[in-house]
């Protein structure tokens, strides 16, 4: 909508407020908003008011696809869903998920066939710094710990770095919550940051489901050229993480020609390796793919 500029008092510039908009979210005169430049626009914001974001959904053709969609419902932002379920298969998927993930989301009620969710905690953009680099340490030092357990042969150190991707899950999933809900600065920034915490989880799920093949097949030992992919592929995260922080093209030069590297040392691993070795291999490169291909999302963040 367009909306004309006034000039008050020879100086200042003011632009009304859509009606509509005021009557939903009860903005009162007097009361403050929150105004955020950025680029060539404005965000206004109100803070703790409007209406609650609320869904209701039968789950009766949902299966596999059903952690998913409750997964996806938490990062749309809702404040509040009632879900109705068909077996006890459900239900269990359902509260397996809000454990593991869904920071904030408790069940408040629970009735025949009936779970109502609702969003207990008031996270807001000012805390999406902190949350965001925690999810980057979390995954860093899975990723560094995963090299040194591997190393030493610690199956049973291992087993713990699985675990610790539930966490990666949690932090990646609250982020994108919040920036569906409030975004970030401006919608260049809030799409791209969506991205690469979409991508860090992934790039998580690599990392575990590596762990999770090694403790399958008990594999004790790691021969050195395998554990040197796991090393350039750590030093690659570990250079997204400074460039996300304090982006500059020589560093991402370093990230690119690492990213080389690693291309041809998979390339030929391709061609020597067992299938045991490849198949090692395969979840170490598709981990490599999900890492390098957010660089585009870093790129158009910073320039």
């Amino acid at each position: 909508m367009k909306r004309k500029v006034i000039q008050l008092a020879g100086k200042t510039l003011v632009v009304s407020l859509p009606s509509k908009w005021v009557k939903k979210y009860g903005v009162k005169k007097g009361e403050e908003v929150e105004v955020e430049e950025g680029e060539s626009k404005l965000a206004i914001t109100v803070v703790g008011k409007g209406e609650k974001k609320t869904k209701i959904l039968d789950v009766k053709n949902l299966d596999v696809m059903l952690n998913r969609t409750i997964g996806g419902l938490y990062k749309a932002g809702y404040d509040e869903i009632e879900i109705i379920y068909h077996s006890p298969e459900q239900y269990q998927i359902i509260r397996d998920v809000l454990n593991k993930t869904c920071l904030g989301y408790e069940i408040i009620k629970q009735g025949q066939r009936v779970i109502v969710i609702r969003n207990l905690s008031d996270l807001h953009s000012q805390e999406l710094d902190n949350l965001i680099r925690r999810l980057f340490l979390t995954l860093l030092s899975s990723a560094e710990d995963s090299l040194a357990y591997i190393k030493q042969n610690n199956l049973k150190g291992l087993e713990e770095i699985e675990l610790r991707d539930q966490l990666i899950n949690k932090y990646s999933d609250l982020c994108r919550r919040i920036l569906n809900i409030q975004g970030y600065e401006s919608t260049k920034t809030t799409t791209t940051f969506y991205y690469i915490c979409e991508g860090l989880e992934k790039v998580g799920d690599g990392y575990r489901d590596l762990v999770k093949f090694i403790l399958k097949n008990k594999i004790n030992k790691i021969d050195k050229d395998t554990i040197e992919i796991i090393s350039d592929l750590n030093l690659m995260l570990r250079l997204f993480y400074e460039l996300f922080y304090e982006f500059n093209f020589p560093k991402l030069e370093e990230f690119g020609a690492l990213s080389n590297k690693l291309k041809k040392e998979f390339a030929n691993r391709l061609e020597t390796s067992s299938l045991k070795e490849l198949k090692l291999n395969y979840y170490l490169f598709t981990t490599y793919c999900m890492l390098f291909d957010m660089n585009g999302a870093l790129i158009t963040a910073n320039v």
